[in-house]
């Protein structure tokens, strides 16, 4: 079942569309600003093909879908609300079509949550990318045309292989090495850290900064992640101060010297030209605040609102290099609203399994949400049809929210653990207590000891009583009969 994934998971990964399939119009069958022709019949078969099989996945497990759609409410809506765009969108057969393949994407994520287990996904993640850069490097040595970007003056030849575009080569690279710094799966020492490479040079070559940077970020979650499951809570806390000083000292350079660190990193303070189009997009936002210019319908090239931004930033580009900004454009205000709840909701569940699974089964998880967050400050990896990594953040939100739910269930299990004993009528075992039984149960189990010793005390004393009243004549053996019967019966 895994391997019969790889069709759909590549369709989706290299957003709808391979880099042979490139041509010179804006907009198209992929996302984003690529450049794209007809996608032939090849492309269309890949689709097709792509999309049964993804809906006969669902179909297969329709109720529980269903389910879990009705319980992430936001997710669906989010969803919804992109597909009925079409009714105000001023393109509305755009919207409509990419609308319903975003309707199926995070219905797809929802299968993918309820057939399989975190380890399973990370492993069909892990397989995915090793195909995607193997196939990419060849076409990066025998189709250079299509496995390379010609023509970009400031970063020279970059490897894009099986993508329409480096950064998103890059991008959707470090989504797909991410699980294999978690676990190594089924796969030994030299095949692993082989794959590793590979997925490191195809971002490497594709001379993407922001890749490295949130790859390095992820990377330094990831060990600070372990290191504080072997410390007590005082070094934790010490860390937490230590991290918030670097992050204060980081905020104070990049204040006095972030010109110059942006130029190592062969950037300027404008992102290169970012900035300028967040300023012109601005406008075209205030426009339309509440509802946006409809899904995907923003981007029509030279002409309308975005033939506007274009004018004015003189650059040619397809999508706003920010992914809230992007939502904005589509969806307005409501879509922004809709995907914050989400991201916020990740947000809790991720600290919350942070803080109690001690055993490292959602790490994964709470690393996808650490890059999702870093990514679309200057990129876009959210609310996207024919995209993976979209089908990644509805995934995410789901096995965090599952997640966080069982690691309560357990931790109340374990409260409510209380003291068993066993019926002498049935000899069955009960429990005695209820809720906060564990704690209330280790509370009697010390005071039935106490007591226990006392009556210990009690009949190993009451013999001496007795003899030292008989000798001495007086009449405090009844005296000490009743207040140890008062007290044994207290």
């Amino acid at each position: 079942m895994t391997w019969a994934l790889m069709l759909p998971f590549l369709f989706l990964i290299v957003h709808g569309q391979f880099s042979f399939q490139s041509g010179t119009a804006v907009g198209g069958f992929s996302p984003g600003g690529v450049a794209t022709h007809d996608p032939g019949v090849f492309g269309y078969g890949i689709a097709a093909v792509s999309y049964l099989m993804v809906a006969w996945l669902i179909q297969t497990k329709l109720s529980g879908v269903i389910s879990l759609a009705v319980h992430f409410k936001i997710l669906t809506l989010l969803a919804l609300l992109a597909m009925t765009s079409a009714v105000w969108s001023q393109s509305p057969a755009k919207s409509l079509l990419y609308g319903t393949l975003y309707l199926i994407s995070t219905l797809f994520g929802y299968y993918l949550v309820i057939r399989f287990e975190p380890e399973e996904i990370m492993e069909m993640v892990s397989r995915l990318g090793i195909l995607t850069a193997v196939l990419g490097l060849l076409v990066v040595i025998l189709l250079p045309r299509f496995g390379l970007t010609h023509g970009d003056a400031r970063n020279g030849e970059g490897w894009q292989g099986l993508f329409n575009d480096r950064t998103g080569a890059a991008k959707s690279f470090v989504y797909l090495i991410s699980p294999a710094f978690i676990a190594r799966g089924k796969r030994n020492t030299i095949v692993w850290l082989m794959s590793i490479l590979l997925m490191l040079a195809m971002i490497y070559m594709a001379h993407a900064v922001t890749a490295i940077f949130v790859l390095f970020i992820y990377l330094m979650f990831l060990v600070v992640l372990r290191v504080s499951r072997r410390v007590d809570s005082r070094l934790q806390v010490m860390a937490l101060v230590i991290g918030g000083f670097l992050a204060l000292l980081a905020v104070f350079i990049g204040i006095e010297y972030g010109a110059e660190v942006l130029k190592a990193f062969g950037r300027n303070p404008t992102l290169t030209g970012r900035t300028a189009i967040w300023r012109a997009l601005a406008i075209s936002i205030l426009k339309r605040p509440l509802l946006g210019y409809g899904y995907f319908a923003f981007w029509q090239g030279i002409k309308g609102e975005s033939g506007r931004v274009i004018y004015l930033t003189h650059w040619t580009f397809g999508y706003a290099h920010n992914g809230i900004i992007e939502i904005f454009l589509q969806l307005g205000t409501t879509g922004v609203v809709l995907f914050f709840i989400t991201l916020f909701k990740a947000i809790k569940d991720a600290w919350y399994c942070f803080r109690n699974d001690r055993q490292g089964t959602y790490d994964w998880y709470v690393g996808l949400v650490v890059i999702t967050i870093f990514y679309n400050i200057d990129e876009a990896t959210v609310v996207f049809p024919n995209d993976l990594l979209s089908v990644l953040y509805v995934v995410t939100c789901c096995g965090l929210a599952m997640g966080a739910a069982r690691l309560r269930r357990e931790k109340a299990q374990g409260e409510t653990r209380g003291l068993s004993v066993v019926s002498p009528s049935s000899g069955r075992s009960h429990t005695v207590f209820g809720k906060y039984g564990g704690s209330l149960a280790r509370s009697v189990t010390n005071t039935l000891r106490q007591d226990l010793a006392y009556l210990v005390h009690v009949l190993w004393t009451l013999p001496l009583l007795t003899l030292n009243s008989s000798i001495f004549g007086c009449s405090y053996k009844n005296h000490t009969y009743e207040r140890v019967h008062q007290e044994l019966l207290s």
